[in-house]
């Protein structure tokens, strides 16, 4: 089994490095860049609480830059990715999270809907979220 997750993660890091090879120079630079963003919708820095569908808590918080760090669902921690083009971001697989994989996208200003799942499950759980002042005690 580990060997079969080893051979899959390596399958995926070696297509995320030939596509950003095959997409210029540029690409490489909006990566680092992520706040040159090519949507009318400009996210909210600041922290962002939502439920999924199964009421599981989700956060997470943003900065100026576009860096979107501690991402959680309940008490799992993704970890941290950067802000994309038209204000979508996305994570891999966590392999020391139960390989926990999430989405999402602004639908407004303070406003943010994706899904997660389980890297070895089928379904994806929608949820969305908000910007909050403080985030709850959760």
């Amino acid at each position: 089994m580990k060997r079969i997750l080893a051979a899959v993660a390596a399958v995926l890091i070696i297509g995320a490095i030939v596509a950003g090879a095959t997409s210029g120079a540029s690409a490489a630079v909006e990566d680092h860049h992520p706040t040159d963003h090519h949507s009318s919708v400009v996210p909210r820095p600041g922290d962002y609480e939502g439920r999924d569908l199964k009421r599981k808590h989700i956060r997470f918080h943003v900065n100026h830059e576009g860096w979107i760090s501690t991402f959680r669902i309940d008490h799992v921690e993704l970890g941290s990715t950067w802000l994309k083009e038209n204000a979508t971001f996305t994570h891999v697989c966590e392999p020391l999270y139960n390989h926990f994989c999430a989405h999402g996208h602004w639908t407004d200003h303070e406003h943010v809907s994706g899904g997660w799942r389980m890297g070895n499950g089928v379904a994806t759980i929608q949820y969305t979220a908000h910007w909050v002042e403080d985030w709850s005690s959760h």
